[in-house]
């Protein structure tokens, strides 16, 4: 997410939450009643475009998925979302699915793949789509993938229609009673999400920004 403020009335535009938006929503609103004169429009965008965005000075804050952070942040703008699998919840996976105490489930990759279960996957271009193959590197023969050119939302919807399994961040992932959504391995599998400014210097951030920036950070850390 990422957005542009103007000190007359706080107006705050591009607020960009890369598809995480719906769930971000009603802390958007939250963030208005706390200060009602700041106005957020939210935009979505892949992270590559907002690192773009960001770069060309055209976003205040962009919200983006990082797994190279270690490159050019430091770790206290670090948040971390989870990467998950999900399938029609009728799907037969033709594997062992395990439990964590907590009731939610987790598969491991291998698994699925030597049961042949067919992927639904987003471009190498995308962040979700080079994280999904990448996890596949020391796995042979290749993945069987349906299509290997899906947005995360097509991809979820295919999986949706039972056509295969779909990744996806967890923090992006809604209520459906007719998906099930499994962690990858009794680890999990994580990426960093990076708050991230046009420039690194406090001193020229506006102070909506800042305040916009610890609300944020306050909700992926309830999650």
């Amino acid at each position: 997410m990422g957005y542009r403020a103007r000190l007359d009335n706080l107006y705050i535009e591009p607020f960009q939450l890369p598809k995480r938006d719906s769930q971000f929503v009603p802390h958007r609103y939250l963030f208005n009643n706390r200060y009602p004169n700041v106005d957020i429009v939210i935009h979505e965008h892949d992270s590559v475009i907002l690192e773009e965005l960001i770069s060309k000075g055209k976003l205040d804050m962009a919200l983006i998925a990082k797994p190279d952070h270690r490159k050019e942040m430091t770790p206290k703008s670090i948040l971390e979302d989870e990467v998950i699998l999900v399938a029609h919840k009728d799907f037969d996976l033709n594997c062992e699915i395990h439990n964590f105490d907590n009731g939610n489930q987790w598969i491991e990759l291998e698994s699925l793949h030597k049961a042949k279960i067919p992927f639904i996957l987003s471009p190498p271009r995308t962040i979700l789509g080079k994280l999904a193959r990448s996890y596949f590197r020391d796995i042979s023969p290749p993945v069987m993938a349906i299509n290997q050119n899906c947005s995360a939302e097509m991809a979820v919807a295919l999986a949706e229609e039972g056509l295969g399994v779909a990744f996806n961040y967890r923090s992006c992932s809604r209520a459906n009673s007719n998906l099930k959504s499994y962690s990858i391995g009794s680890s999990k599998r994580f990426v960093p999400l990076l708050l991230k400014y046009p420039t690194d210097n406090d001193d020229y951030k506006c102070r909506s920004t800042l305040l916009l920036a610890e609300l944020i950070k306050a909700y992926f850390e309830q999650k």
